[in-house]
Order: structure tokens, then sequence, then C-alpha cells
């Protein structure tokens, strides 16, 4: 974790906010003390390796299995053909295990001298309305627009990829769904969102390499769409850039898992998501509009005008 600020040299960039305040300016307090650098690229490689490295690898194999002509494979592996019931409650275990990793981030960010909590990486912080007030726009933006479009695009390019399958199990299967959308919603956001940008910008990348990284490691799990992962990649470099600018997470955990739920649930892809998605954004954003955040500039404009207020007396 981070060193507090050293009285010579300083652990953090000038102008960096004190812990337990969200990142101003669009990108996270830099750390410059080498030292404390070394510790974040080593614990950014070992949370990564936690995830979402397994899951890499299983793409991985998927995708081979698929080029050598054994099929798409199952979103949710058979255990004990013949007999589900049995094979259920490691089904569920296995989905929840991913969990560890967003506890174990959160456990980092919380260190007493670190990042002073879930607010570093944009949650928390009683934003509720101005979170609600982001779905729409989090929706259109980084999950319709891109994915539907890659797709479209795709299909009239006439590329084709692996989709893999829900199968055919009886309904408590329904519970193992749920609990996929819910888990990579928080875990993927967090993680792979949230984490890994803000570490990324405290390291002191570039903000080109900050979005190449974040992007490149979101699209690595998924490879087991083959072609099907260009969508996924817009969807992941909208989302950064997005995230950046708002420095707000909830949001995508929200959509995520919505998305996720209409296309295991309501219909084939896109048309479960938008069937989902499409009428709750409207009414959360529509009820929470007015308190949509600012974007980093819009916050600096204004604080020029804050501070002689403040000093006026006004």
């Amino acid at each position: 974790m981070p060193d507090l600020p050293e009285a010579a040299g300083g652990a953090v960039a000038a102008g960096a906010g004190s812990p337990g305040t969200e990142p101003a300016g669009g990108r996270a307090e830099v750390v410059t003390a080498p030292k404390s650098r070394r510790r974040l690229v080593v614990e950014l490689v070992i949370v990564l390796a936690v995830f979402p490295l397994p899951y890499v690898v299983s793409a991985l194999q998927s995708l081979t299995a698929y080029i050598l002509g054994k099929g798409a494979g199952s979103r949710i592996p058979v255990l004990f053909p013949g007999h589900l019931a049995a094979g259920f409650p490691f089904v569920l275990l296995a989905v929840l295990l991913p969990l560890s990793a967003a506890a174990l981030v959160l456990y980092l960010i919380s260190q007493p001298g670190g990042d002073g909590g879930p607010t570093a990486i944009g949650l928390g912080g009683r934003k509720l309305r101005a979170d609600l007030a982001l779905v729409l726009p989090v929706f259109l933006l980084c999950d319709l627009v891109p994915i539907a479009g890659g797709g479209v695009l795709l299909h009239a390019l006439g590329v084709r990829g692996p989709s893999p399958s829900t199968g055919a199990l009886p309904a408590y299967y329904d519970v193992v769904y749920v609990a996929m959308a819910a888990v990579a919603g928080v875990v993927e956001e967090l993680v792979v969102l949230g984490y890994l940008v803000t570490r990324l910008e405290q390291i002191g990348l570039r903000p080109i390499w900050v979005v190449v990284i974040a992007v490149s490691v979101r699209g690595s799990y998924h490879l087991y769409y083959g072609w099907g992962v260009l969508p996924i990649l817009l969807w992941a470099t909208v989302s950064v850039l997005v995230y950046r600018r708002f420095r707000r997470l909830a949001p995508f955990v929200i959509v995520h898992i919505l998305w996720d739920v209409g296309l295991f649930f309501v219909g084939p892809f896109l048309v479960g998501e938008i069937l989902v998605l499409t009428p709750l954004s409207i009414v959360l954003s529509a009820m929470w509009w007015r308190y949509l955040p600012p974007t980093p500039r819009a916050q600096r404009r204004s604080e020029p005008e804050s501070g002689a207020d403040a000093r006026s007396g006004y």
C-alpha cells in the first residue's frame, strides 16, 4: 500500500488528496516513492493472479476446444451427469469463489495509512443518488452502444464466434445464474475496473497505457467468445473512459448485474439485456437525474468561484 506523504521528497504527487478522499482531476494520485511504487506493483500482480488469471486459463482452454471442433461448451458445467442435484452445491460454491478477489481488494484499499477505503475507487461516500443517476448513461454509453454496435458490425462482416450455452438444467439452477450475474458484476467491476485503473494511475502510467492494460485484462478472460470478444473490448474501453471521468463504480456494478440477468433469463443476446435494462435505467436515472455528479473538469472550474465566495463571507 502507498506510504503516508513524506515531509521531504513526498510519497505522492503535489496536490494529491488525503487518504479517504476520492481522486480529483479524473485520476488517482501518483505514488512517487520507489519503495511504495514497487509494493503497489507486487500487490497488483498478486491480486490479478487471484482474479482473473484462473479464468484467463479457462477461457483459453474453452477457445482451444472450440477451435479443435469440440463445441463452445456450457456456461455451467455438469459435474455429475444424471445426478444434477448432487453437483448443485459444488457448482454454486465455484461460482461464489471469485468473491474472494473482491474481498482481498477491499481489504487492501482499507489498510490504515493507505487508500482510505472503498471511496478510493468510487464506492460509497454517501452518493447513492448520484450513482443511480449514472445508471442510464453507463448502460447506454458503456454497454448498449459498444456491444450492440460491435455485434452488428461482426454480423455484417459475417464473423461468427463460439457462444457458450446455458444448457437445459433444472429450475433450481436459476440460483446459480443469479449468483453468476451478481458475482460477475461485483468482482469484475471492483477488481478489473475500479481497483486496476486506480492502481495503474498510482503507479504513474500514462492514461493511454491505463486504458490499454485495463481493456486487455478485461478481454483476456472473455477470449472464449473468439471473435465475439471484439464488442467486449469496445465495452471495456468505453467503461474505463467513463469511469475515469466520473470516478463512481456502483453504476457499473448495477448495470453489469442487470445485463447478465437479462442475458440468462429474458431472451437471446441483446434482447434480454434491452428489455431488462432500458426501463430500469430510465426509471432510476430519471428519479435522480438532478444528482448527476459533475465531471472533474466542471469541479475544477467551480473551485475558484466557491473559494472566492468563502473568502468574501457569502
